[in-house]
């Protein structure tokens, strides 16, 4: 069993940059425990899901693809 006194004994022969090294990696291991612990929290904020039998925001007649492509076709050549 590791005591806090044999990881200080440790510490004592280690250079700075490694002890800079070892806290960045503790503080790292530490947050990310913190982060697991909250499971709970969201990262992004829930969203409404649109149904098919709700109304759609175009109310015109259904086009086929070929409808579709003519009209981007006649869109793009008006902004040219």
């Amino acid at each position: 069993m590791v005591s806090a006194e044999i990881i200080y004994q440790k510490a004592q022969k280690l250079s700075t940059f490694r002890l800079q090294e070892l806290a960045d990696y503790l503080d790292f291991l530490l947050s990310r425990d913190a982060l697991v612990a909250k499971k709970n929290t969201t990262l992004f904020p829930p969203t409404k899901i649109k149904y098919s039998h709700e109304q759609p925001i175009y109310q015109g007649k259904p086009l086929t693809i070929e409808e579709m492509d003519k009209a981007i076709d006649y869109e793009a050549g008006v902004r040219k």
